[in-house]
């Protein structure tokens, strides 16, 4: 079962050269998802941090943990996205 959105098939990103913004595409307009984004330090990537699932999540509760708080640390997600 899935604690964050990370792995989601509806996870979309809008990424640009000065931000990148992680939301639901299961919707029109679908909100924003519990992230985080960074710089890198040699400032070529942005470096994500998934921390939990939204109540309003789409997916049915067999697939996904939702939750109105953050997952423990153990369970976040990290990766990197080019900056465009």
């Amino acid at each position: 079962m899935r604690k964050t959105c990370y792995e989601c098939p509806n996870l979309k990103l809008n990424n640009t050269r000065s931000m990148v913004v992680a939301y639901c595409g299961a919707r029109d307009k679908g909100p924003v998802i519990p992230h985080a984004s960074d710089l890198s330090d040699d400032e070529t990537k942005w470096d994500l941090t998934f921390w939990r699932v939204p109540m309003e999540c789409p997916l049915p509760d067999t697939e996904v943990l939702k939750s109105e708080k953050r997952a423990p640390v153990k369970d976040w997600k990290e990766d990197s996205v080019e900056r465009k």
